[in-house]
């Protein structure tokens, strides 16, 4: 916990998407107090291939310190050169406003801010079906405030319309 700098227990499997299924998937968004990139993949109970997600289970964070979002990305479609590309839409709400979005990687399509959410779109392409993400969180000068973060991502190689798209969304606090 950031504001009594007790240890945190985590015990919670993340949800994890069925292999068998070819439509569009998202896993679970998992709130991180940090997300390091490796050298190379490790092996352990807080690694992901080459990243280090530290969970924050209870889903506290501090104007001072950036919360990440980590969550991966199920059965995108390759294109005639075996790439993928697809959209990730992130809303963020909160009673005050004033959230920004930082430290996600792709191309930057938009951002709309509003009183109540701040919106940011990405588009990105990768080499494999399944991605790992992870977005930085910054807050205002706001304490015991409910945010929403919910993340949509959409296969731009869809053939109809980019329909296929999959949205998770999770809820934390802001501590003084």
């Amino acid at each position: 916990d950031p504001e009594s700098k007790a240890v945190q227990v985590f015990k919670k499997v993340p949800v994890t998407v069925s292999q068998f299924t070819s439509s569009l998937e998202i896993s679970s968004l998992e709130v991180a107090g940090r997300v390091v990139l490796n050298d190379a993949p490790r092996v352990g109970k807080f690694e992901k291939q080459r990243l280090s997600v530290v969970p924050l289970p209870t889903r506290l964070a501090s104007n001072e310190n950036p919360v990440s979002v980590y969550f991966e990305i199920y059965n995108l479609k390759w294109n005639s050169f075996g790439k993928t590309h697809y959209r990730v839409d992130y809303e963020v709400e909160t009673p005050s406003g004033g959230l920004s979005i930082v430290s996600a990687l792709g191309k930057l399509i938009g951002q709309r801010p509003d009183e109540q959410s701040s919106r940011i779109t990405y588009e990105h392409e990768g080499q494999t079906a399944n991605e790992q993400m992870h977005v930085n969180l910054t807050f205002p000068e706001t304490t015991g405030a409910a945010i929403r973060v919910t993340v949509r991502v959409t296969d731009l190689l869809d053939s109809v319309d980019n329909t296929r798209s999959a949205t998770e969304s999770v809820e934390l606090n802001i501590l003084q």
